[in-house]
């Protein structure tokens, strides 16, 4: 008698990996934006004018994307080894896991570029 082997179907395997690929895109372009877009490198990314806007100062955004990469990190790396540690015995929980990290990564990437750009403050902060 032999034992039963549990194997994904092709089909299911292939989405599976089509969303844990589109995952780790989002989540390298997301960084690429962030540290060679968004966080500037040299004095000509703030006007000449004194004192200088908000976040004008590139040590400003390299704080700020710091703690933006440990959260795109955070979110991508989790569903995937979820995903990925699920896949045999669970396909279509996978994928979910797979989808939720796709929403997850590109909701991360947003608010680490949205933060890093302009790291928005309170309304109300001048108040106190």
């Amino acid at each position: 008698m032999s034992s039963p082997t549990l194997r994904v179907a092709a089909e299911t395997d292939r989405r599976l990996r089509a969303m844990v690929g589109a995952v780790i895109v989002i989540a390298a372009v997301g960084l690429g934006i962030l540290w060679l877009v968004v966080v500037p490198t040299g004095p000509e990314a703030c006007a000449l004018s004194m004192p200088g806007p908000r976040n004008c100062f590139p040590s400003d955004r390299v704080s700020a994307a710091q703690v933006g990469t440990a959260l795109v990190a955070i979110g991508t790396i989790i569903p995937v080894a979820l995903a990925l540690a699920v896949a045999r015995s669970r396909p279509g929980t996978a994928r979910t896991i797979a989808g939720i990290g796709l929403v997850l990564t590109s909701a991360t990437a947003g608010y680490a570029l949205f933060t890093s750009a302009w790291i928005p403050a309170l309304a109300f902060a001048r108040l106190t």
